[in-house]
């Protein structure tokens, strides 16, 4: 199935059906335009060739552009991993992924250039996705190994503040305090991936055929 501007709007009725925020969006022309950027040809050459590129634009474009009254981070992490499935990739999304998010849009263009975020969006995407049962695995522990070495170095230094100051810089509540974390702390984090590794598992066999054919 063919991504559009459509599915935007969808995935974003959806956040906001569930989060009980407002669902109207400011500008259509806006929401169109991210999936035209998306497919921008030059002398019939995509200027975003691969799906991890037009991912990252899909990604950047829906958080930069701001096209929704409420909801645009959710919408742009929600909008990412539907097209990554629809073209046979598993994005694995993570409590580090708010930051980033929240990262991105604060960026001033004056700053920095798109060229570059979109090529560390594009880093961050590939870091976080999977191809195989395998993959998925091996993401997951990562995360695992990461979550249990800063536990373990604040409890050998004595230091549990460690592991809260984590949690809330993975939230960005520095610069973003209005999310409600989902988990209670890091160790809530680390049994939720346990629980995500124990699911990929039950249900191997709809991941391999989601990793073979897609959304059609």
């Amino acid at each position: 199935m063919k991504f559009t501007y459509k599915n935007i709007i969808e995935i974003h009725e959806k956040i906001a059906k569930h989060y009980s925020i407002d669902s109207n969006y400011l500008n259509i022309n806006a929401i169109k335009s991210i999936v035209y950027r998306m497919n921008d040809n030059f002398n019939n050459s995509d200027i975003y060739p691969t799906i991890y590129d037009k991912a990252a634009v899909l990604f950047m474009r829906i958080i930069r552009c701001h096209p929704f009254i409420d909801g645009n981070k959710r919408t742009a992490l929600a909008s990412l991993s539907e097209y990554l499935v629809d073209n046979n990739i598993v994005y694995l999304t993570f409590s580090s992924d708010i930051r980033f998010s929240v990262e991105i849009a604060k960026i001033h263009s004056n700053n920095i250039s798109d060229s570059h975020i979109l090529k560390n969006i594009k880093r961050w995407i590939m870091f976080h996705s999977a191809n195989s049962n395998d993959d998925i695995d091996i993401i997951i522990d990562r995360q695992l190994s990461l979550i249990k070495t800063i536990i373990g170095v604040a409890k050998n230094k004595n230091r549990p503040s460690m592991i809260d100051k984590t949690f809330d810089y993975w939230y960005a509540t520095d610069i973003y305090p209005y999310y409600t974390p989902s988990y209670s702390g890091l160790e809530g984090i680390m049994q939720e991936l346990e629980m995500e590794k124990v699911f990929f598992k039950q249900v191997d066999s709809l991941i391999e055929l989601i990793l073979k054919v897609g959304r059609k």
